[in-house]
């Protein structure tokens, strides 16, 4: 099934895309967003496992980037500096002192383009944009896509594309909001959580990797399912006290484990393991309260965990994974697939 509708907002449209055994994936123009992904429970019963907003219009109003394609670089920038082919740029302010997840005119806050193409094995939709040389501070002309494709034999994958013609930065991912309870019944701190890292990046209190690693081992961050994501948030920890009581961090992901993350909910049945071709992925337990309310289930912190697989910030080349500098005329090329079953 490949289906568009128009929402009767500004230039937003919507696709609904689903194919054999996989998920009903629900998308938006706006963002390049995921607005919903609907999953049976263990009993067949189907329901959102994502955050939503019920109206069109509140996802141009949205502060936390829910479901949205952000970049071109996701994370913080300190102070918006980059340097790119020994060139110094100054990117856009958009968080206090520091450049967020691509700045104000970001991928989050774009209309981009749309081709729909299915077959009797998938269905897809992708997205593409251009950005001039210089928005928002970053280098050269560049030309992206995102697509988001539905197999029949049950996954959804995310595929990622960029190049430019000027040395720069790119490296966005997807931000959606999971809970795999199901229209946000529950607390993602009574759901459990696997990530294979031997290390994530710590932070200073302006939430900017200091250069230093962090071991899981022993830490909140040792996510190894064997206890609900709350008993580690509940932590004195001072990295889960700095990210406002959770956890926000940059999880470097081992080499040789598939999947590299996996979600689930006891209760519900539902699983999400999550295999990707990047090096790293930030995990992220919705730790500040948005100021819309959701479709569904309350409006308070903890409610989703998103679970951002993308490339390491460039001042970790020294580890010898892909960082986020891309060269000139050189092709970006990134996926991570998501695979919903039950137990």
């Amino acid at each position: 099934m490949l289906q568009e509708e128009e929402l009767k907002h500004q230039k937003m449209r919507k696709w609904i895309i689903q194919k054999g055994n996989s998920p009903r994936v629900e998308l938006l123009n706006f963002g390049a967003r995921i607005q919903r992904i609907w999953a049976k429970d263990r009993n067949g019963i189907e329901e959102n496992v994502l955050l939503s907003y019920a109206g069109p219009e509140q996802y141009e109003q949205d502060s936390i980037f829910l479901g949205a394609v952000v970049g071109p670089v996701a994370g913080r920038i300190e102070e918006g500096r980059m340097t790119a082919a020994d060139k110094k740029q100054a990117l856009t302010i958009n968080e206090g002192r520091h450049h967020l997840h691509g700045g104000d005119g970001g991928f989050d806050n774009i209309y981009w383009e749309a081709n729909t193409g299915e077959n009797e094995q998938q269905a897809w939709v992708r997205f593409s944009i251009s950005r001039t040389d210089g928005t928002d501070g970053y280098p050269g002309n560049v030309k992206a896509s995102v697509t988001y494709i539905v197999e029949a034999g049950g996954d959804f994958t995310v595929e990622y594309k960029g190049e430019s013609d000027a040395d720069t930065w790119f490296s966005p991912t997807q931000h959606m909001y999971i809970n795999l309870s199901g229209n946000n019944k529950l607390p993602v701190t009574e759901q459990y959580a696997e990530v294979h890292a031997s290390d994530v990046l710590e932070l200073d209190r302006e939430l900017i990797p200091t250069g230093e690693l962090l071991p899981t081992a022993g830490t909140p961050f040792e996510l190894n399912g064997g206890k609900p994501l709350g008993e580690h948030i509940d932590s004195s920890h001072e990295q889960v006290r700095d990210v406002a009581g959770g956890i926000d961090h940059f999880f470097i992901l081992e080499e040789g484990k598939e999947p590299q993350a996996s979600v689930w909910d006891e209760a519900s049945g539902r699983r999400l393991d999550i295999i990707t071709s990047a090096p790293g992925a930030v995990v992220y337990t919705s730790n500040n309260a948005p100021e819309q309310d959701f479709e569904a289930g309350p409006k308070e912190k903890h409610r989703g965990i998103c679970i951002e697989t993308q490339q390491l910030p460039v001042d970790f080349a020294h580890l010898g994974k892909p960082t986020a500098y891309l060269e000139a005329e050189k092709q970006f090329q990134s996926s991570t697939t998501f695979r919903l079953n039950t137990t």
